[in-house]
């Protein structure tokens, strides 16, 4: 969603994307992992504090907030790994989906209402939830641009970690990517139209 909210809001609104994606990282790494694993342990203080993608996204705030400036032999390196985000989950997306039938995704009612709450009802009370909270502007456009995207490839890394359906997952990111090419321009322009 980040190319997205920099080519609408600017910088301004990358700044609010990447607030967005810390907080869903945290909630990811703690309630997604016990959601997917089923393993209560897996919230312990220990677990979740010392898990590396939390260490990472505290790291970031204290050097955000403290404009402290990391010399280029770090950040380089940094910058490096940063672009691996997006095709190293593709590749890993790629060897499941080879394996599974993506056309029967589209025969099961049940996968079209799992995509639909993803991607049409889950933005549309965010979108009422900012409205009443007064939000609105830039800061309401980035989140939501980020609530309409399309499930996130972490779901199939999850599934295959903890044995769970890689196929249905793996289809289901698939088919919302795919549909959000719709859903989010429509959700999106709704919500300049209203928030103006």
């Amino acid at each position: 969603s980040l190319p997205l909210q920099q080519a609408l809001l600017g910088n301004e609104g990358v700044f609010y994307g990447a607030a967005y994606i810390a907080i869903f990282n945290i909630v990811m790494w703690t309630a997604g992992v016990y959601i997917s694993s089923g393993d209560i342990k897996m919230l312990s203080p220990k677990k979740v504090f010392l898990n590396p993608c939390i260490i990472a996204v505290a790291l970031g705030i204290i050097i955000f907030v403290f404009l402290i400036p990391i010399p280029d032999i770090i950040s380089e390196p940094i910058g490096y790994f940063s672009a691996l985000n997006t095709p190293v989950p593709m590749i890993i997306i790629g060897f499941y989906l080879s394996q599974s039938k993506i056309l029967d995704t589209f025969k099961n009612i049940k996968n079209f209402i799992c995509v639909g709450l993803r991607l049409v009802i889950v933005p549309l009370i965010s979108l009422g939830i900012f409205l009443l909270c007064g939000i609105n502007g830039k800061v309401l456009i980035a989140c939501l641009i980020a609530t309409a995207a399309s499930s996130a490839a972490a779901t199939t890394m999850f599934a295959a970690k903890f044995g769970n359906d890689t196929s249905l997952s793996v289809n289901l990111v698939t088919m919302s990517t795919l549909l959000s090419v719709i859903t989010m321009p429509l959700i999106v322009g709704f919500a300049q139209s209203v928030s103006q």
